[in-house]
């Protein structure tokens, strides 16, 4: 026989077997080490902890992990979750900033482009307008260069149509047939406006008078025209009409 009794740590409370007539002699417990006296009780008996109802639990051991990690804790979770958030929001202002800048510039160039002759100049404290009016007019005047070179082709093309007709066509789109490639019928601009023409004119007319022109400014408010004595100039809304109102006037023989 041998006195069975549960250990009095409560982080242990485990059961611990002692040999008869070794009541009230103190013993270690094998399990936890701590020093108690061993109780008075029969082999079979509850222990005294039982009888009254406090017998200890045995305290529940921490999950394990894995080695090298560590356990995850709610402060980690919690900066982990805020880095995401943190990141996520970063990316929204900069895609906002992005779009802006784009609606921005979008409704500068509309602007310039758009602008007509005694327009009030725009407000500009960021210098954005200046440099898209600047990058814009460049472009204007490198459309009115290639209008002018369109208009020498068509110079040349009439001067061969002339020669082999003894007289000019009723329409620019005849002068297809004498080697003129289409495209040259057509302004550089935006719209591709085409070249307006005057008709029924010969060399007996003032050489002054318009024959080829472009009906809208293309460059600085001016528009690019072709005389009958072949010239080509560059005149103002104004004067192009003028000079328009009076070739029709001479063809007419007013």
């Amino acid at each position: 026989m041998s006195i069975q009794f549960n250990c009095d740590n409560p982080d242990c409370g485990r059961d611990v077997r002692a040999p008869d007539g070794t009541e009230g002699k103190k013993a270690k417990c094998p399990h936890c080490g701590k020093v108690q006296v061993i109780p008075a009780v029969a082999a079979d008996g509850p222990s005294p902890f039982s009888a009254e109802g406090l017998a200890p639990t045995p305290a529940k051991a921490a999950p394990k992990h894995r080695r090298g990690t560590a356990a995850p804790t709610h402060k980690k979770t919690y900066m982990r979750e805020s880095r995401n958030v943190g990141r996520y929001v970063k990316i929204g202002l900069l895609a906002a900033v992005l779009a802006g800048a784009v609606v921005g510039f979008v409704l500068v160039f509309k602007s310039l482009a758009n602008k007509k002759p005694g327009d009030r100049p725009l407000a500009d404290p960021t210098g954005i307008g200046r440099y898209m009016g600047g990058v814009f007019g460049a472009k204007r005047a490198a459309e009115s260069k290639v209008s002018m070179s369109n208009l020498r082709l068509v110079r040349d093309a009439l001067e061969r149509y002339h020669a082999s007709n003894g007289e000019y066509p009723l329409e620019l789109k005849d002068l297809v047939t004498h080697g003129l490639n289409p495209a040259a019928l057509h302004a550089p601009d935006r719209d591709k406006q085409a070249y307006a023409y005057i008709p029924y004119q010969d060399e007996t007319m003032p050489g002054e008078n318009i024959l080829v022109y472009e009906e809208t400014p293309i460059h600085l408010d001016k528009c690019n025209v072709l005389r009958l004595n072949g010239q080509i100039e560059t005149l103002t809304v104004e004067q192009l009409q003028a000079a328009v109102e009076k070739t029709k006037r001479v063809i007419e023989g007013g």
